[in-house]
């Protein structure tokens, strides 16, 4: 499947979601949202290393992926090299998910 039949198809079902600006959900999405399941929400056990992250989501050893953050939502993603960013991303949502006290009720 082409990138662009991809984005095709997650422009298509944000919108059959009802979800505003349907556009904006860009298929990095999948990446990003991939490496944040196998890291905080896979049952224990099953969880990756930061090294199987990399290789499942293409990011180079050097690479990393900043974002600008509205709530949970990406608004733009940029290449920068700093090696940490990446992990870093992944413990503050994994800090934030742990002391967010969601699951109490």
């Amino acid at each position: 499947i082409t990138c662009q039949a991809a984005q095709k198809l997650i422009t298509v079902m944000a919108t059959n979601a009802g979800l505003t600006k349907a556009e904006t959900y860009p298929t990095h999405c999948f990446r990003r949202g991939g490496a944040q399941h196998h890291f905080m929400y896979a049952p224990e056990g099953q969880r990756w290393t930061m090294a199987h992250i990399r290789w499942w989501g293409g990011w180079a050893e050097k690479e990393s992926v900043s974002f600008q953050k509205d709530k949970s939502r990406v608004l733009h993603h940029s290449n920068k090299l700093s090696g940490l960013t990446l992990m870093r991303y992944l413990l503050d949502e994994l800090n934030s998910y742990e002391h967010s006290h969601q699951d109490a009720l």
